[in-house]
């Protein structure tokens, strides 16, 4: 009777153990798939946005997952002009774990260096940058690599644009142009960005027929894509 009663209570736990696991699944699935929701409202719906984020946040207990948390906050944040509170998620010491994927903490860094160069912290800018460089050489690769590194160049280029160093700017957007030309061929929205970043390059050193054919291809691409 003893060993009946003693496997009885091994079957029970087992059980239990199952049930707690299947609960944690559900949980982690449930939460990655507001992540993914909250990412595709940051531009289109920040509040909403800005909401699932922060309910992600107060529940979270995985680095990865309040890194996450923190990163989309910011972003959403941006977008309202919100730039103090952006700093205090993007900066979130939490942040740091080093248990966080390469991924997030390459975008991490990239939020950092926007927001220091949006205060004129150029070097901390700069520094934010080479971190994420680092970071992204070691991933495997593929098209997230190739617009992960297209960002980065994106970064530097809107900080030579902002300074007014245009023609470090032209120059850095027709290397990235030739360095992704087969990325850029299927990626619209980087393409984009590099048309509307060399528009401003040119509209800066008054160059306003350059600038007017930068922004003509900017409305052709848009419209290909609707």
């Amino acid at each position: 009777m003893a060993h009946k009663g003693s496997l009885y209570y091994k079957n029970i736990r087992s059980i239990c153990i199952w049930i707690s696991l299947i609960a944690v699944f559900f949980s982690y699935s449930q939460e990655n798939n507001l992540i993914t929701k909250a990412k595709e409202l940051v531009y289109s719906n920040p509040d909403e946005s800005l909401k699932i984020a922060d309910h992600l946040l107060s529940i979270s207990q995985e680095p990865e997952q309040i890194a996450l948390s923190n990163l989309l906050i910011a972003k959403a944040q941006i977008v309202k002009g919100d730039y103090n509170e952006a700093i205090v998620h993007a900066f979130d010491n939490r942040n740091l774990s080093e248990s966080i994927t390469k991924n997030t903490q390459i975008e991490l860094n990239l939020l950092k260096a926007q927001l220091s160069r949006s205060i004129y912290l150029d070097k901390q800018a700069k520094r934010f940058l080479e971190k994420g460089q680092l970071l992204v050489v070691s991933l495997p690769q593929n098209s997230y690599k190739d617009s992960l590194q297209c960002l980065i160049k994106l970064e530097q280029i809107n900080m030579y644009n902002e300074r007014r160093h245009s023609d470090e700017a032209i120059a850095l957007i027709e290397n990235t142009e030739n360095q992704f030309n087969t990325f850029l061929k299927t990626n619209t929205t980087e393409k984009r960005a590099l048309y509307l970043a060399k528009e401003r390059a040119y509209n800066n050193l008054t160059q306003y027929d350059s600038a007017v054919v930068y922004i003509e291809k900017t409305l052709n691409l848009l419209s290909s894509t609707e």
